[in-house]
């Protein structure tokens, strides 16, 4: 699960991200496609595939249903680095 949640504008600057906000990652299903991809609890996911990522509505949509099984690049940051991963998308369970 997740939350929007703001990015400070100089971080967004420093990282040359063009959105000032993401999604606040809370928990990682155990065994989960964002596991796999070591996506951790508290990284702020800002994008899918160069597609802005800043309300959860937004990651609905980024995970469409053509998208599943099909590697993407999730970008997002952690400890205010930039950090660039590959997930392949599986169905909900």
């Amino acid at each position: 699960s997740g939350a929007a949640t703001p990015i400070g504008r100089p971080l967004a600057a420093e990282l040359g991200l063009a959105n000032t906000a993401g999604i606040r990652v809370l928990d990682v299903v155990a065994g989960g496609p964002a596991e796999r991809a070591g996506v951790r609890a508290r990284d702020l996911l800002v994008s899918l595939d160069a597609v802005a990522l800043g309300t959860l509505s937004d990651l609905q949509r980024a995970l469409a249903a053509d998208r599943i099984g099909r590697a993407a690049t999730l970008a997002l940051i952690r400890h205010g680095e930039l950090l660039q991963l590959s997930v392949t998308p599986a169905e909900a369970s």
